[in-house]
């Protein structure tokens, strides 16, 4: 609200040309669900107590999510800059793997707030007691690097997960699969090392899972 801090380093990146967003037809959907008229998506620091409810309750909700993605990328060594969705801005890849769970996370939580009087607070709130509840599903989103494991193995990630760069893997799995493939990848290190960021019931809503030389 007035007077709050604003971090200017969360500015939208730019889509790649010809990488249409995700989001767009959850927006019309939703707007037509809670019937508020045309929604369009807005970020200006220099305007933000005048944005409506719902722009508020998404930026603060984004924001969020952008921290957890964030931590999770530095603690596995990669740059959250490289992105390969978006582009121009230092925190690119943080918006591309945030981009795969807006859509169950933080869309509908904003669109729920439309008439909020203090969105931002309640999105804050309401977004930390909706990924408790989001992680108690069988699924997860886990980001995975693993160096040197096995090309059979490489094969079988792949099938589960996307090999956004050489060893680094992003996906959502259940929560059987995630443990069979930390299994199967922990086993193989060899000389090499695995990291697995993965949800967890504490306070930075992740946890860090380290093998190395077949040890856990």
């Amino acid at each position: 609200m007035a007077g709050a801090a604003r971090c200017p380093c969360w500015s939208r990146p730019t889509p790649r040309p010809g990488r249409p967003t995700r989001q767009g037809p959850h927006y019309r959907l939703l707007a037509q669900q809670y019937k508020i008229g045309r929604f369009r998506r807005a970020y200006d620091l220099a305007a933000w107590d005048t944005q409506d409810p719902v722009n508020l309750a998404l930026s603060s909700a984004n924001t969020c999510l952008y921290g957890i993605v964030h931590a999770a990328i530095l603690a596995l060594g990669c740059s959250p800059a490289l992105g390969f969705v978006h582009s121009g801005n230092q925190q690119a890849f943080v918006h591309d793997v945030a981009d795969l769970h807006k859509v169950d996370l933080t869309i509908p939580l904003a669109f729920s707030l439309h008439a909020s009087t203090n969105p931002e607070a309640q999105a804050r709130r309401s977004f930390r007691d909706g990924l408790h509840l989001f992680e108690l599903l069988p699924r997860s989103m886990i980001v995975l690097s693993a160096t040197a494991v096995p090309l059979h193995l490489r094969g079988a990630l792949t099938r589960w997960l996307l090999e956004v760069t050489p060893e680094l893997y992003v996906g959502t799995v259940s929560a059987r699969v995630r443990d069979e493939l930390w299994s199967s990848v922990a086993a193989s290190t060899g000389d090499g090392m695995a990291v697995l960021a993965c949800p967890s019931d504490n306070e930075q809503g992740f946890e860090l899972l380290r093998a190395r030389g077949g040890e856990q």
